[in-house]
């Protein structure tokens, strides 16, 4: 027992000690406020990235709010929880009246109103500013912003309807003359008819300030007044009782929301049908109920076996059937050509790393290496026939991770050591692969090879491998699904979906946005008086994933063909290079 206390007693002073030290040459981060804002619910807010060492009372500091303001708004900094360096939280701004903000906003782009524009009579001696339409508003989300009614700014523009266009400039009186102004046009009908009240969804998402894009997805290709008719199947599990919904399938459902809504505000009409796979006995009974009749396209459902269920009634009724998830589902196209197929096969990752290398190619070896035994897959043959299939030389070496060490001595002896050597790894066997990094990484680090390693998108997902071999061996991974944090793009969406759900969004989000973004413009399109065919489509970059799609054979359906290609680089970063998809 004396022993016991005697070692608390060390180990209380260590900790004393530590804490002691730490104490003199900590400084707290300097903070910086951010320019980035966004509105919810009427309030505004800065959109902070926490900084190492910054404190919750230093960025309350800076922005002159109280911890408890900053808490009150991020829920998870609540019951001690630390700040995590990285991460995003909101910060109330000052206080002030929603409509005096927003005119100050508007006052501050000084734009200046159209000279051209002749002022109604009855709104002689009413002072107004001048807003510019961003991408993302419309009429009722304008109104909504500067506390007015869409009447008073369909009669005080002159407007024809209530369809507002992007770059717009119409008036809004000053705050002190609204009542006067509204005054003016009540009991008078605009002649215009109303949008459908929005959704919760839709108006917080309409009220997010974020920075004009420079480059929209397909900016201005699709024509105002499209109408479209999309249907989403999913396996939401709504209709479970005591259920919240499958948590994966409702972020891509809440992707496509904000997807929807971006393409509602540029003025295509969209219908679409929202089903709960859980509410049916099989697929096939969704398809024959006829819910499903007059869609353009149907995303979903998410596993390959449903998706079989429903393609041939899809086929008979003309409709698209489009696979958003499950890599299974390509299989399928070979029989029905109305199967769309998103995420990219392993043979297309192998044939963009044929074309990688051979885009970069000056001398040196290019090796393929692949496993022996039973747990070899089949992509050493895809490997191989990417490169026969753009003529390219290569070596091949395969061995059993069971020869043990030593196998780098037997690599070394088809490199090249004076010129760039390209390593392709032909396996998805993590045990493999793992070995593999290593002896590689081993002629990196010790033989001061020069060596560019190539693999699947599946590498990345392996984590018995450490980090650091992969910048070690110069890694390149052709990748079905990518995101860049670096594009204003994604800033963009990670700010709307931040303001609208209150929580960041996953993989399954950025996918729900990426195929209902893409596949209800392509059907919103026109060649002439015809539908715009698919494989007409140019390659599209969108949030995760690149589009560009080809018929599996004459007869099939759909494969997407781009992948993204990543680097790991010796300084520890990870970088997206252009590639096939750009």
């Amino acid at each position: 027992m004396r022993r016991l206390a005697y070692l608390i007693s060390v180990l209380l002073l260590s900790v004393i000690s530590l804490n002691h030290i730490c104490a003199q040459v900590y400084e707290p981060a300097p903070v910086t406020v951010s320019t980035e804002k966004i509105r919810m619910d009427g309030q505004l807010y800065y959109v902070h990235k926490v900084v190492e060492k910054q404190t919750l009372y230093s960025i309350a500091k800076a922005y002159g709010v109280s911890t408890e303001d900053i808490t009150a708004v991020n829920p998870e900094l609540k019951d001690g929880n630390s700040l995590k360096t990285g991460s995003t939280i909101l910060i109330p701004a000052s206080p002030v009246s929603k409509q005096a903000d927003a005119a100050a906003e508007a006052k501050k782009e000084n734009i200046q109103a159209p000279s051209n524009e002749k002022d109604s009579d009855r709104f002689d001696g009413i002072d107004y500013f001048t807003h510019k339409v961003k991408w993302y508003e419309n009429l009722q989300s304008i109104a909504k912003k500067y506390g007015v009614s869409q009447e008073l700014i369909i009669e005080f523009n002159n407007l024809e309807s209530i369809y507002v266009k992007k770059r717009q400039i119409l008036k809004i009186p000053d705050p002190e003359f609204i009542a006067r102004a509204e005054a003016l046009v009540s009991g008078e009908k605009s002649g215009t008819e109303e949008t459908a009240p929005a959704s919760d969804t839709e108006e917080k998402a309409a009220a997010v300030s974020l920075e004009e894009p420079e480059n929209l997805f397909f900016d201005s290709a699709s024509p105002r007044g499209a109408q479209v008719t999309i249907s989403l199947v999913l396996p939401l599990e709504c209709s479970l009782e005591g259920s919240g919904g499958n948590t994966n399938y409702m972020d891509f459902y809440s992707g496509a929301l904000l997807a929807a809504k971006s393409l509602n505000d540029r003025g295509i009409k969209l219908e679409i049908n929202v089903i709960d796979t859980q509410e049916y006995n099989s697929s096939a009974d969704i398809a024959e109920s006829g819910i499903l009749d007059g869609s353009a396209y149907v995303i979903g459902p998410v596993h390959a076996r449903e998706i079989a269920g429903m393609l041939p009634y899809c086929k008979r009724k003309g409709i698209a059937t489009v696979s958003p998830l499950d890599h299974k589902a390509l299989e399928l196209a070979y029989e029905y050509d109305n199967l769309v197929q998103i995420p990219v096969s392993a043979a297309s990752q192998f044939n963009d790393i044929a074309s990688w290398i051979n885009e970069n190619k000056a001398g040196g070896t290019v090796l393929v290496l692949s496993e022996v035994g039973g747990t070899g897959g089949p992509e050493k043959e895809m490997a191989e026939n990417a490169l026969a299939r753009i003529g390219m030389e290569y070596k091949t070496f395969s061995y059993n991770i069971l020869q043990g060490r030593g196998v780098e001595h037997s690599i070394s002896g088809l490199l090249d050591i004076n010129a760039v050597n390209h390593i392709v790894i032909a396996s998805e066997n993590e045990a493999f692969v793992n070995d593999a990094i290593r002896n590689i990484n081993t002629l990196c680090t010790v033989g001061k090879y020069n060596i560019r390693t190539y693999g699947t998108a599946k590498l990345r997902s392996f984590e018995t491998i450490e980090t650091e071999h992969f910048h070690n061996v110069n890694l390149h991974l052709s990748m079905g699904y990518y995101v860049d944090y670096n594009s204003r793009e994604t800033m963009r969406f990670l700010g709307q979906y931040r303001a609208v759900f209150n929580t960041e969004p996953s993989p399954f989000a950025f996918q729900g946005y990426d195929a209902f973004m893409f596949f209800a413009t392509v059907a919103s399109l026109k060649n002439g008086s015809e539908p715009i065919r698919l494989e007409d489509m140019p390659c599209m970059h969108l949030l995760q994933s690149d589009m560009k799609f080809e018929r599996v054979s004459e007869n099939g359906g759909y494969e997407n063909k781009a992948a993204r290609r990543i680097v790991f680089l010796n300084d520890y970063t990870v970088k997206l290079v252009e590639g096939s998809a750009f």
